[in-house]
């Protein structure tokens, strides 16, 4: 007996499938008090039809299995295509993973060699620097020592040559105001020797005149001018007492050497 869905079961031999026409055009032997053949016709019929209906039913299954199979299997393959890739991303984002680690590693360690470089070419351009820095400084220093020695060497000529200078126009004022010193003081004593000797005659002449006045002149006369009395026109006094001779030599001595 064969399964519903047409399968062998197990431990079963193999049968050929049952049919609606097989079911429908079934013949049975005849025998005493048999069934009748109308309802067993009728029963083949109803039989067959639910027969064809399954029949039907189970292609449609049998299809619709076939459907989901084949769904399956594209889901399967799709899932091995997922999986394979999956498998090459992973293997593709390990690669790059190792692709980037190796490039992040090139590159740091070339950032590290180029910093090393830069460390290295800016001790040597700071060493260059400081050389040359140093070389300007000892220019600077001897120039300024030169320039330094020069100008002292300069300073002390224009010293001596301001002392020469001023030794000379020393000398030269100091020549001058002896000269002058000299001349003046000759001047001077020629002066005095005049004075003492006009001072001589005057003291003789004011005797003379004294004299001579205590012995022409009357005794209430009054001291008249010189002129007067050369003149012998003796006058009237008018305005101030004539002054006597020796305070008139006085004062014309005054009004000379004022």
């Amino acid at each position: 007996m064969s399964s519903p869905s047409g399968d062998l079961l197990p431990g079963q031999p193999y049968a050929a499938p049952l049919t609606p026409l097989d079911v429908q055009h079934r013949e049975f032997a005849t025998g005493l008090r048999g069934y009748r053949k109308g309802d067993v016709r009728a029963y083949l019929a109803e039989v067959a039809q639910a027969l064809e209906a399954g029949l039907r039913e189970r292609a449609q299954l049998n299809q619709r299995l076939l459907e989901a199979q084949r769904q399956i299997q594209e889901y399967k393959d799709a899932e091995d295509e997922l999986r394979r890739t999956v498998v090459a991303a992973e293997r593709i984002g390990h690669e790059l993973k190792e692709q980037a680690r190796q490039e992040a590693a090139l590159t740091l360690q070339d950032a590290q060699n180029r910093a090393a470089l830069l460390s290295e070419t800016a001790r040597t351009r700071e060493q260059e620097a400081l050389s040359r820095h140093e070389a300007r400084l000892r220019e600077l220093e001897a120039t300024f020592s030169v320039r330094r020695a020069q100008l002292e060497a300069l300073y002390q000529t224009q010293e001596h040559e301001l002392e020469n200078r001023a030794r000379e126009r020393s000398g030269a004022l100091e020549r001058e105001f002896s000269a002058r010193y000299a001349d003046l003081s000759g001047r001077l004593s020629a002066a005095h020797a005049e004075y003492a000797q006009f001072m001589s005659q005057y003291r003789a002449v004011s005797q003379a005149f004294a004299q001579a006045a205590n012995t022409h002149l009357l005794p209430d006369a009054a001291e008249l001018p010189h002129r007067q009395i050369a003149e012998g026109k003796p006058q009237a006094p008018s305005g101030p007492a004539p002054l006597s001779p020796e305070v008139a030599a006085v004062h014309i001595e005054e009004q000379r050497f004022s």
